[in-house]
């Protein structure tokens, strides 16, 4: 290699090191025959993205790109990100905007049925480095745990059992993988697995999730770690999750990710998440403590986890049960091929709070709802007023200007 070319090689990699990771990882797209770099100096609003019904030509141009300054934070409680490791996306997205996080949940590990660990394989040291290292040491490394391949027998022998045999062993191996990989604590997600035994054996599972979150406490090097229980979200049919089982639990677990999304499904399409229901699913969990103990109220609700979905879905209105999961480049492929009927704005939805986008196809009308800039900040103030943080599900999902609402 000649001097010229060695130069040019340096010049390379120095330029390389002082872009973002999604800057790095992202192509410049083109629009109107223009090249736009990922990264902007204007505002959400200088971009027009924080209309109550945004233009589909804004969104093309300004939503998949984000403020240069990630060192904003605009919410003051606590905030976790979801990582997948099936989204690449999402991995540069938890380093680049670092210092947004408080908490950062890869989905790597699995519970088995014979309470080993599996998922140990998908761990990457190199990557949570890089992560504490552009969150300057803010962010902490709690990757979810949840039950896999558990038949109605297990869990039900996981709840009854006198001596919580199961449930200890599954604390302690938790906290094994914690200790060895210097996790800075973990995520259960055990709900949605074990919620088929609500309400019958309500007291049992809730005595076997403190025993697993007090065996992975006392076990190994015993010093205290993070804990995060997943909860799902208030419910008006069927069994909740509500205020005494959020009461018995707060005095274990440090946080709850509340997953205040998924509220609509193609076989009864609408909105992701409605606002009023959002406040609803963590009024439901406060209603045990009384309006005037607010100390009370205050210290309870900056343990919840408001949840914020960054996918969305699309459904054909004329076929029941028709329907699929958007992700940010669905999301920007269907504002470019869609022919509307509603013009070039997406529709907005005052009583859920949402947008979305109304196409006419060979198979029918759809109706896509996604997150926008602006139905994401209403969210971020919600949690403000609500006094809680957010947990995102998942930010390799959504578009980059989602970033410059948080």
């Amino acid at each position: 290699m000649t001097r010229a070319s060695s130069f040019l090689f340096f010049l390379l990699c120095t330029s390389a090191l002082l872009l973002s990771p999604l800057e790095v990882s992202a192509k410049k797209r083109s629009v109107d025959g223009k090249k736009l770099s990922p990264i902007t100096s204007k505002t959400l609003a200088e971009r027009d993205l924080l209309d109550f019904r945004v233009k589909n030509r804004a969104l093309l141009r300004e939503g998949d790109r984000y403020n240069e300054d990630v060192s904003k934070h605009f919410l003051e409680g606590t905030t976790l990100a979801y990582v997948t490791p099936w989204n690449g996306k999402g991995y540069d997205w938890a380093k680049t905007f670092g210092q947004k996080w408080d908490l950062v949940s890869p989905v790597w590990f699995q519970v088995r049925r014979d309470t080993s660990i599996g998922g140990e394989h998908d761990v990457d040291a190199g990557w949570m480095g890089d992560v504490r290292r552009m969150s300057k040491n803010n962010a902490k490394i709690v990757p979810r745990f949840m039950l896999d391949g558990w038949d109605q027998e297990g869990l039900v022998t996981l709840a009854r059992e006198p001596k919580q045999v199961l449930a200890k062993k599954i604390g302690k191996n938790i906290r094994r993988v914690i200790d060895e990989h210097k996790l800075d604590g973990y995520v259960l997600e055990i709900l949605n697995s074990i919620g088929g035994l609500m309400p019958q054996l309500s007291d049992e599972v809730m005595r076997a999730i403190a025993t697993i979150q007090k065996s992975v406490q006392s076990s190994g090097k015993g010093t205290p770690v993070i804990s995060v229980l997943v909860i799902p979200p208030y419910r008006n049919q069927g069994w909740s999750f509500g205020a005494s089982h959020f009461d018995e639990m707060e005095r274990h677990f440090d946080y709850f990710s509340l997953m205040t999304y998924d509220y609509s499904n193609a076989y009864n399409p609408g909105p992701n998440a409605p606002l009023q229901w959002m406040y609803q699913s963590v009024t439901s969990l406060l209603q045990n403590t009384p309006e005037k103990d607010k100390e009370g109220r205050k210290r309870k609700a900056a343990k919840i986890l408001l949840g914020l979905n960054f996918y969305g879905n699309e459904y054909t209105m004329s076929s029941r049960g028709q329907g699929r999961s958007l992700l940010s480049h669905d999301f920007l492929s269907l504002l470019q091929s869609c022919t509307s009927t509603k013009g070039d704005r997406l529709e907005y939805d005052a009583e859920s709070a949402e947008n979305f986008l109304v196409c006419r196809t060979n198979s029918g009308v759809t109706h896509s709802y996604y997150p926008t800039p602006r139905s994401i900040s209403e969210r971020v103030n919600a949690a403000k007023k609500l006094g809680t943080g957010i947990s995102i599900w998942e930010i390799g999902q959504g578009l980059n200007s989602f970033a410059d609402t948080l």
